[in-house]
């Protein structure tokens, strides 16, 4: 009897997954249609934005603070690059 309830269980356990995996694909022209929208946002987002002037400017300032603080180490260099570059 134990067995032939394993049997069942096994069989119906088996036939539902089959059924969760048997499911229709997407139609081509929902494919396109979802994929079109993701692929403008990739463009968009991965096309290179010039700098503005404050971000080169900051750029500049961070150059010149890191080449001042080359010999300082741990919590001084912190404490350098606050000060160097809140000026």
């Amino acid at each position: 009897m134990k067995k032939l309830t394993g049997i069942a269980i096994a069989t119906v356990l088996g036939l539902t997954s089959a059924a969760v995996f048997a499911q229709t694909p997407m139609s081509t022209t929902t494919m396109t249609t979802t994929k079109a929208p993701q692929a403008a946002a990739k463009a968009t987002a991965t096309a290179k934005k010039e700098p503005s002037a404050a971000q080169l400017a900051q750029r500049e300032k961070m150059k010149t603070c890191n080449v001042q603080a080359k010999d300082k180490k741990g919590a001084d260099r912190q404490a350098f690059m606050k000060t160097c570059l809140s000026k």
